[in-house]
């Protein structure tokens, strides 16, 4: 492990950056900003901070525009998350509570308690298209699912299987999956169709787990750990079993973040040694590194849109913002393929389908080689392959 990490400084030494490179700072909050987020096609930035508020900003003049609805007590938010909309805005604390909010007036909208303090929470749409399903994880070891279109008398289901706190979770809508990272030194992949499911348990850390973060079709997971170590894992084709998780060493202290850019071309490592890296996704070198960006801890951090700025968020109680350099060209790509599918479009209803790579083979009954299974469905005929 010295080896990687002595590799990577050398390697990296021409990229670092200065900290007086920011491009603004917002300073507002007198507690530490424990998460940040863009929003409003990153004309606003949304903060949560221990001293128990919600604040968004304008990015135009770095003038606070809204200060939202404190906890109870002014207990220390742990985390926000926003819906795909943004138009609501989640946010946990201390103080048990899990709250919903509407992002432009700041009306709170919904709100349901935790049996322990909530360290992490994440917004995703429901399986069947209508409303916002929430996640919670606390310090008693277990994340709760709930409907914010019920009454949240109790959850929906209870994740339960870690033996210590769960530090974080985070949600694939279009893979029905969530993942929640612990101080047992593990990260787990749940099954939301099923509360007593796990699909995966990983335990590359040899230390706690601090947060994760999961791409948008849910097929790379990142984790950061107090081993100083963040692990790049693809979940869905499983290679990882023989090869290993990819592990990103730089820091010299905790690392108490991570984040996959929009797009899922950067990365983006944080922690209390206050550096900053962030790191190319297709081939996991390091992009560029930010050392002494804040006085205190890096806490957390989030890439706009255009993947051209990160908000840094700190224990110095303020955020700076700074330019992603060299950033790449656009790039979307299509979750089907992300996967390793073969993606085609049907020649009978036009529609895109997943086909099946037959590695050379002969198909025989060529009417419908190139036909979706629905339409195969409409239209029954045998279809063998053959040498």
């Amino acid at each position: 492990m010295e080896e990687v990490e002595a590799r990577l400084r050398r390697r990296s030494s021409a990229l670092s950056l200065s900290a007086t490179e920011y491009l603004y700072e917002l300073r507002g909050h007198t507690g530490a900003v424990r998460d940040v987020r863009f929003c409003h096609g990153d004309k606003h930035i949304v903060t949560a901070s221990e001293d128990g508020t919600l604040r968004l900003w304008k990015t135009e003049n770095t003038a606070c525009e809204r200060r939202y609805y404190e906890h109870e007590g002014g207990q220390p938010m742990t985390a926000v998350d926003l819906s795909q909309d943004e138009s609501r805005i989640l946010s946990s604390s201390w103080d048990k509570r899990l709250r919903l909010g509407d992002l432009e007036t700041g009306q709170q909208l919904w709100s349901a308690k935790h049996e322990s303090m909530l360290t992490g929470c994440t917004l995703g749409a429901s399986s069947q298209g209508r409303g916002q399903l929430a996640l919670s994880s606390g310090n008693n070891g277990t994340m709760c699912m709930w409907d914010t279109e019920k009454e949240a008398r109790r959850p929906l289901h209870t994740f339960a299987g870690h033996s210590s706190t769960v530090t974080s979770c985070q949600v694939s809508v279009e893979r029905n999956v969530a993942v929640t990272t612990s101080m047992d030194m593990s990260a787990k992949v749940w099954d939301l169709r099923s509360p007593h499911r796990c699909l995966l348990t990983l335990k590359n850390h040899i230390n706690v787990v601090c947060n994760c973060h999961l791409t948008r079709c849910g097929r790379y997971l990142l984790t950061s750990g107090y081993d100083r170590l963040a692990y790049l894992t693809d979940i869905c084709l499983g290679d990882f079993r023989s090869n290993g998780s990819t592990a990103l060493a730089l820091h010299e202290g905790c690392v108490g973040s991570c984040r996959f850019s929009p797009k899922g071309n950067y990365m983006v490592t944080c922690g209390y040694d206050a550096v900053f890296a962030v790191w190319n996704r297709h081939d996991n070198s390091l992009h560029y590194k930010l050392k002494n960006g804040h006085e205190d801890w890096i806490m957390a951090a989030d890439f706009s849109a255009d993947e051209m700025w990160i908000a840094t968020a700190s224990k110095d109680c303020c955020v700076r913002v700074w330019t992603v350099a060299s950033a790449p060209k656009e790039t979307y790509e299509d979750p089907k393929k992300m996967l390793g599918l073969n993606v085609q479009h049907c020649v009978c209803c036009h529609r895109e389908f997943s086909a099946l790579d037959t590695g050379g083979l002969k198909v025989i009954g060529e009417e419908q080689a190139g036909w979706c299974v629905l339409c195969r469905l409409k239209n029954p005929s045998r279809v063998y392959a053959i040498p």
